[in-house]
């Protein structure tokens, strides 16, 4: 079963024509949020419910959570959608919860049970054997990574899923696997293998090569032998792929990965100009001048090498006047050199 198209919050599910013509009113006191989530109950634990009018339901959700984001609000809402999430058959009222889901994120935070919050989502993705529902539960589990660095009983599976042929349930993978190791030094540092394994891959599709690469500029808070580790991945993945995307991706996770870990920090400076000098593609130039021009105060406190030039003060404006003329570093830096003091 394929997965159909969602909703907006409050929005008309898709394919549905039999939907409600009005959302339901959010009364702005407790009482009336609590009446609210009753009625939002009704629906959607009425056997007599339409597909639409528990989708419908489940978009009211959504407006009762950004209306009265409490801790007990959240606590009760979350949980009922997780319960939806866990029992329905039927993938599009998977999908709403979802949508739901990442678009209150936020307030996911203010759940206190969020372990029944998890296991009910993460059922899912160990019992299913539909694709289409592994792939929901991926994603839901993406939306609430805050709420797993420590668990590493979900870290396992995601890693299993990594693995899957189906390609839905494969990039929601993906999905989950950036949003995990951007919170998780312990799954990232267990990932790195696998990572690197589909990094450089033949049979990687480029468009998800360039995802998994940007998961690798988050080895920053693990052990300094996976930094490094992660860094030679990436050198040997933009020696191997030499498409403009990829080596871009590359260059943007090196960045990355050296700003934030100080790891090699001098000899990424080093890579970033000699990759400027060499690579004359507009794409890769932009990402690199970009990059400078983001972090030029901490570059500028970095002395040049002197295989460059040890008078440039601004790698910046080098690197952007390179790009945008189209010249060599080096023709771009007789410019840019300026006398010492003490000449």
């Amino acid at each position: 079963m394929s997965t159909p198209a969602v909703f907006g919050v409050g929005g008309k599910p898709a394919g549905v024509s039999s939907a409600p013509s009005r959302p339901y009113r959010i009364h702005p006191d407790a009482a009336g949020s609590q009446m609210t989530k009753v009625e939002l109950d009704r629906r959607l634990d009425s056997s007599k419910s339409t597909l639409a009018e528990r989708c419908w339901a489940v978009a009211g959700y959504a407006n009762l959570l950004q209306d009265r984001p409490t801790a007990s609000v959240c606590n009760s809402a979350f949980l009922k959608l997780a319960d939806v999430f866990e029992k329905t058959p039927d993938n599009m009222l998977r999908a709403a919860v979802v949508t739901v889901m990442e678009q209150c994120r936020p307030a996911m935070l203010r759940v206190f049970s969020s372990h029944i919050l998890v296991q009910k989502v993460h059922s899912v993705l160990e019992k299913s054997i539909d694709p289409q529902a592994r792939a929901l539960a991926l994603r839901a589990l993406a939306g609430m990574a805050a709420l797993l660095v420590h668990n590493q009983r979900v870290h396992a599976d995601v890693r299993n899923a990594l693995r899957s042929p189906n390609p839905s349930e494969h990039a929601a993978c993906v999905l989950c696997v950036l949003e995990l190791a951007a919170v998780s030094p312990d799954f990232a540092a267990g990932s790195l293998p696998l990572l690197a394994r589909q990094v450089t891959a033949l049979e990687t599709p480029p468009g998800m090569r360039e995802v998994l690469i940007s998961a690798l500029a988050h080895m920053h808070r693990v052990p300094p032998t996976a930094t490094l580790q992660a860094r030679e991945v990436l050198l040997q993945t933009q020696r191997r792929f030499p498409q403009a995307r990829v080596v871009a991706a590359c260059v943007r996770a090196l960045s990355l990965l050296a700003l934030r870990s100080r790891v090699h920090f001098d000899s990424q400076l080093v890579f970033l100009l000699e990759t400027m000098e060499e690579d004359c593609r507009p794409l890769v130039r932009q990402v690199i001048a970009r990059h400078f021009h983001l972090n030029r105060q901490m570059y500028l406190c970095v002395p040049l090498p002197s295989k460059v030039h040890s008078g440039v003060a601004w790698p910046t404006r080098i690197l952007v006047k390179s790009w945008k003329h189209s010249l060599p570093l080096h023709a771009c830096m007789r410019g840019c050199i300026h006398k010492s003091p003490a000449a």
